[in-house]
């Protein structure tokens, strides 16, 4: 018998978030990009799982969060459902009655979550780089194609 219950867990920067990230949200978030797996104790109570989820996610601490999860059985639709919590707090056993295998996507209740400066930044300066790279690359095949050096080259 497994001692913990791991979750992938996904957090949205917008409170009125009603759908989940595309790829291109998800990559420019440095929430989680993409989601965090939180291991809880298998028979952890509302308050543990709280903590567990506010240790990876502390933008949440002070903001509250509700829990929610797609609405499709097929996996494929980007519609969330909020899942009603109990007088006790999310558990593990109640969280995995509800969502089964599915990812738990965390809205923060009070305001939205601000990415950093430094993490637009930092974002910016990735993608530039990416472009870089991608014209690089672009160039020196032109030059190769256009100048005949790719049929000198011998193995």
């Amino acid at each position: 018998m497994r001692i913990c219950q791991t979750r992938t867990c996904v957090c949205l920067a917008s409170s009125s978030s009603s759908q989940l990230p595309t790829p291109a949200e998800r990559v420019t978030s440095a929430l989680n990009n993409g989601g965090k797996k939180i291991e809880f104790s298998r028979n952890a109570n509302g308050t543990q799982v709280h903590q567990c989820i506010v240790e990876q996610f502390p933008q949440l601490d002070h903001r509250g969060y509700l829990i929610l999860q797609a609405t499709s059985e097929s996996g494929r639709s980007r519609d969330l459902m909020q899942i009603p919590m109990p007088s006790a707090g999310f558990s593990v056993d109640y969280l995995k009655s509800v969502l089964g295998q599915g990812k738990a996507n965390l809205r923060p209740f009070q305001g939205n979550i601000p990415l950093k400066d430094n993490e637009k930044v930092r974002n910016f300066q990735h993608a530039n780089i990416i472009r870089l790279k991608y014209f690089l690359i672009s160039y020196l095949v032109f030059v190769g194609l256009t100048t005949g050096i790719s049929r000198n080259i011998s193995p």
